[in-house]
């Protein structure tokens, strides 16, 4: 074991179950001058296929490195068995990101108690999380959200991405090809604020700044768009409709906006699409941090995304289901026989 040099001048990155292999990958790969890494998973088959500077099999005496098999309890026990050896590795960072591809077993159950142990060494934490498409299995997405619910009602930071959502905006491709661009949007985004936070922005960030976001909430999601420097209503009306839950961002308590400038682009088009963005999401009073970076080739086009906290989400209420279901038309058959919808 050895200690890293200026880790506190970093991010932690920790990929939790086999399916965050990818995501670290493309982290791994752009963001090693200001991100480290670790894949944490109880399949030890999936380690040769995973890029990080630390590789963790967790679990190994429990099961022997064969996953958990769709069980989140075996996930948390592997977890709890093996805090010991990973804890020195997560010493001195300043922020952790903790990411986990939820419903299957690893993530699930362990994402919770690698997080409470980032959390131990003084690290401010934000986990990502992804829901799994109902359209692919329902199972784990119901397993999913009964994690990330238990997760925030423990006062976790959560940046949740909803995968059917995503599917809505972007599923016109095969849905592999569409989940591998989900990766790549999640590492984009770690990898921009690890860029704001310690690369070299043209206005940055601080873990105070990220502190207060998720004070005003402690759910989140992300935004993504771009902006070709013409029409700035188009673009930001885009921009707002690309969110990654079934939520309105203009419930949001807390707005983190991060553009990427193409080299050249004038400050004045920035300007005109801030004001359309916050235009659009109207005069509710809000926090608000805004980050840039500039691009060495010239394009003409704005990256830009966000992350939103503090969105109110619908409560299930009996009295809800009711309400939803004497509004529906009432199928043959009898007439007093309803069904209340699963909770998610």
């Amino acid at each position: 074991m050895f200690q890293l040099i200026s880790a506190s001048r970093r991010i932690l990155v920790v990929g939790v179950g086999r399916g965050t292999a990818r995501i670290l990958r493309h982290v791994h790969d752009s963001a090693s001058d200001t991100a480290d890494t670790m894949f944490i998973t109880t399949d030890r088959s999936s380690l040769s296929r995973a890029s990080s500077r630390y590789k963790v099999l967790i679990g190994n005496r429990l099961f022997g490195g064969k996953g958990a098999n769709g069980f989140p309890e075996l996930g948390e026990r592997a977890a709890e068995d093996a805090k010991r050896d990973i804890e020195p590795y997560m010493k001195d960072y300043n922020l952790t990101v903790v990411i986990g591809t939820l419903g299957k077993g690893t993530g699930s159950g362990a994402m919770p108690v690698i997080s409470s142990l980032a959390e131990s060494t003084g690290s401010f934490v934000i986990n990502i999380c992804t829901i799994p498409s109902a359209v692919l299995e329902s199972l784990p997405r119901t397993v999913a959200n009964h994690t990330r619910n238990n997760m925030l009602r423990r006062g976790f930071n959560m940046v949740t991405v909803d995968q059917d959502r995503f599917l809505e905006i972007y599923g016109n491709a095969p849905i592999h090809r569409s989940l591998q661009a989900l990766d790549i949007l999640i590492s984009g985004v770690v990898t921009s604020l690890a860029q704001a936070l310690y690369g070299h922005p043209e206005r940055g960030i601080t873990i105070s700044d990220l502190r207060t976001l998720f004070k005003e909430g402690r759910e989140g999601t992300v935004l993504v768009g771009d902006y070709d420097l013409g029409d700035a209503s188009a673009a930001a009306t885009s921009f707002l409709s690309r969110i990654m839950m079934k939520a309105d961002v203009r419930a949001s308590k807390g707005l983190l906006l991060q553009m990427t400038v193409p080299k050249g682009a004038p400050d004045s088009s920035m300007k005109g699409l801030l004001d359309e963005i916050f235009s659009k999401l109207g005069d509710r009073s809000r926090t608000v941090f805004i980050t840039s970076l500039r691009c060495d080739e010239p394009s003409g086009q704005v990256d830009i995304f966000g992350i939103a906290t503090g969105i109110d989400q619908e409560k299930f209420t009996l009295s809800n289901a009711v309400k939803e279901r004497q509004a529906r038309p009432q199928p043959e058959g009898d007439p007093g026989r309803w069904d209340v919808p699963m909770v998610m």
